[in-house]
């Protein structure tokens, strides 16, 4: 972000947590241990699910437009509050 900032070169980085794919969706749905471990990552949650491939790319989007105009040098924690600064 310093080095490039100047020629209008924006850094940033999303760092998802949980997210629900098709994939996980068949593995939980056939495998109950699987499941359980989904459910209880899930409860520790503050929004209590996973979140979606749609919700990780609409923050993307966000940081490629120009309402992000401003925005440099930060890494998003997009991750349903599982990791959050108190």
């Amino acid at each position: 972000a310093r080095k490039w900032g100047p020629d209008n070169v924006r850094c940033n980085a999303i760092s998802p947590g949980a997210v629900t794919t098709e994939t996980s969706r068949s593995i939980s749905g056939a495998d109950p241990v699987h499941a359980a471990m989904r459910k209880k990552l899930e409860d520790s949650l503050p929004l209590k699910r996973a979140g979606t491939t749609a919700e990780v790319a609409a923050s993307i989007a966000f940081l490629l437009s120009e309402d992000a105009a401003w925005v440099t040098g930060q890494v998003w924690s997009v991750n349903g509050g599982q990791v959050m600064r108190e």
